[in-house]
């Protein structure tokens, strides 16, 4: 059995310790964005879609975490259409 559990993919826990994050990760909306985000990157786009939030509304959300350092922005290449 310990063969399989090695063979699970294992996932970073990140342990909270600045009250001010803590304050921000038990907001509803923040709390499903950062769940949404824990399984894989997503644009602002995506997760718009997901809880049925407008673009601007998510990145009304995305900034307070990403200033806490919650989240991160990652900017890929545009490809050429």
């Amino acid at each position: 059995m310990r063969g399989n559990e090695e063979k699970r993919s294992r996932k970073t826990v990140l342990v909270i310790k600045d009250p001010e994050a803590i304050r921000l990760s038990t907001s509803f909306m923040k709390s499903e964005i950062l769940c949404l985000l824990s399984e894989r990157p997503m644009t602002e786009t995506q997760l718009s879609k997901e809880p049925g939030l407008t673009k601007a509304s998510v990145g009304h959300h995305l900034r307070p975490l990403r200033e806490a350092g919650l989240t991160e922005e990652l900017v890929s290449p545009k490809i050429p259409v």
